[in-house]
């Protein structure tokens, strides 16, 4: 932190305890306060970049670093200082430069923009037990930008999501490499309860079946969800111009958890490939029956016209095998979509004159063909 912001110091940290890096105010590990030294929720007044410099020497840490998660605001701004300072250009202009404009989110802006005034949403308060709503007034976040300060559409926010699912040197629209990513989206924290983590910059939840990939937001008036299924693809934008929104996975009746559960099985289910037919080959007979090394035995059959190797003195072979996928003659590499199932490897078939297997190499592993 100290070597991009010269300025960032914090009162009473201990000596010795681990710095404050940019990957802890990414995953909210850095134990710093949730908000610059300003009362800006209770009256939206919020301070300038200059404020939040000059008053961020007094505050205190919460936690030392990497000892617990605490959701910060002022991380968040801190990680856009560091932008500017390396950057050397405003970070409302770099947003724009290297991820609006790319993508092609042209309805976008840190702030809101003059140009996008006129189409920004009418934001509402909570629903008062008299029934009535005030109208909230627009918030404009001055030095936090970088923590909540961003306008944009659900259109534009698609395109943001269908970034999210490609793979690919950086280039063009695509802004960030497929394996810069998949880091984002990869687990960096998680509660010692595994029933919380993050990545950079991204929650992680797991529901049901799905990982899923996101972020939310609320200002004044205004709440958001940015939650995606990076695995099926599958995103939900959820924009709401009011405080009692609920768009949020995990909140009674959220527009998020309502998707996940009733519409994501369907457009999986619509994009399933159709069930191949016609698969087996009868070459593929030669390859069948049972192999040994001395690490242990390995069955070769077909199962449901696919080659398939399992373990068969496994408790439960049917949660350990492998399909035979065809990368060259006589050889295949294993797939599984099982959990902590190993695939991947290459098997390889050796044959006698008449055709028939007489062994196969598994990864490292020579196993003998002992049983037809």
């Amino acid at each position: 932190m100290e070597k991009h912001l010269t300025w960032f110091a914090l009162r009473n940290r201990q000596p010795g305890e681990a710095p404050v890096t940019i990957r802890a105010l990414l995953t909210h590990t850095g134990g710093l306060p949730r908000e610059a030294a300003f009362a800006y929720w209770a009256d939206l007044r919020f301070p300038t970049r200059k404020q939040i410099e000059e008053t961020v020497p007094g505050q205190e840490p919460v936690f030392p670093p990497y000892t617990k998660w605490k959701y910060s605001n002022l991380g968040l701004t801190l990680a856009g200082e560091i932008v500017e300072t390396v950057s050397g250009e405003p970070y409302a202009d770099y947003v724009r430069r290297h991820i609006f404009e790319p993508l092609g989110m042209s309805g976008s802006g840190v702030g809101v923009p003059e140009a996008l005034r006129p189409r920004l949403a009418t934001g509402y308060g909570r629903r008062l037990p008299d029934g009535t709503r005030s109208v909230r007034p627009f918030s404009d976040l001055a030095g936090l930008d970088p923590a909540g300060g961003l306008t944009s559409s659900v259109e534009d926010l698609a395109k943001f999501a269908s970034l999210q699912f490609r793979d690919g040197p950086e280039g063009g629209a695509q802004i960030l490499a497929g394996a810069t990513l998949r880091e984002m989206q990869r687990v960096q924290w998680i509660s010692p309860d595994w029933r919380g983590a993050w990545g950079l910059g991204f929650q992680i939840v797991r529901q049901d079946d799905r990982t899923l990939v996101g972020h939310g937001g609320w200002v004044a008036g205004y709440q958001t969800s940015f939650i995606t299924w990076p695995q099926e693809k599958i995103a939900v934008i959820a924009l709401t111009n009011a405080d009692d929104g609920q768009p949020y996975p995990g909140t009674p009746f959220s527009v998020v958890d309502r998707f996940f559960k009733w519409v994501a099985p369907a457009l999986k289910k619509a994009a399933e490939p159709a069930p191949r037919k016609g698969d087996r080959r009868p070459e593929w007979e030669a390859y069948v029956g049972k192999y040994r090394s001395p690490w242990g035995d390995r069955q070769v059959m077909i199962l449901a016209d696919r080659l398939t190797l399992v373990s068969p003195l496994d408790v439960d072979p049917s949660t350990t095998k492998l399909t035979l996928v065809e990368v060259a003659p006589h050889t295949f590499r294993t797939e599984s979509s099982a959990p902590f199932v190993e695939d991947g490897d290459i098997v390889a078939f050796e044959l006698d004159p008449q055709g028939k297997a007489t062994r196969m190499r598994l990864g490292g592993d020579r196993m003998d063909r002992v049983a037809p």
